[in-house]
């Protein structure tokens, strides 16, 4: 497990419940793999199975079940395929918005963001000093108009509006 990556791990009938176990814990929690673990047996019974697959394994399959055991193994390659793209696009996701941050962090100039009941979503420290405001956590989720004048808030929104109906 350690010297070439597999894609999935079976596992075949144990001595003990422990052992079961003990290859759940070596590749979940020791090597931290996310390879697919199915046991194959004919006999540890369904209530050990429930206690392996609640452990980490994908799957139970019975000895005298191949087609199972085929439709089993293709599954979870591809659930395990999905949860590689998946954790990917989160990487990626997530260094975007760490540069996104970077960049809003280091502007002199206010930016923000908004939904469309115009409440801040985000929004860097120059907005912050516009709104008067102590940090930003302060103002995410709320509007403007707690933050300013009636006059300037009321200015605002018109603005933000016709933005809003207009696209420009």
């Amino acid at each position: 497990l350690v010297e070439q990556p597999w894609q999935v791990i079976l596992c075949g009938d144990a001595s003990s419940q422990f052992d079961g176990h003990a290859v759940l814990r070596t590749v979940r929690d020791e090597l931290a793999l996310d390879t697919p673990v199915i046991f194959i047996s004919g006999g540890i019974g369904e209530e050990t199975a429930v206690e392996l697959m609640r452990a980490g394994a994908q799957d139970y399959v019975l000895k005298n079940n191949p087609v199972h055991l085929r439709l089993a193994i293709t599954r979870e390659l591809d659930a395990a395929q999905t949860r590689r793209a998946k954790k990917l696009a989160d990487e990626r996701i997530d260094d975007q918005n760490r540069l996104l941050n970077q960049l809003m962090a280091s502007a002199p100039d206010a930016i923000y963001f908004k939904d469309l009941q115009l409440r801040y979503l985000g929004l860097n420290e120059a907005e912050c000093r516009v709104l008067n405001a102590a940090e930003v956590g302060d103002v995410v989720g709320r509007t403007a108009d707690e933050f300013l004048t009636p006059e300037r808030a009321r200015r605002w929104r018109e603005e933000e509006e016709r933005v809003l109906a207009t696209g420009e």
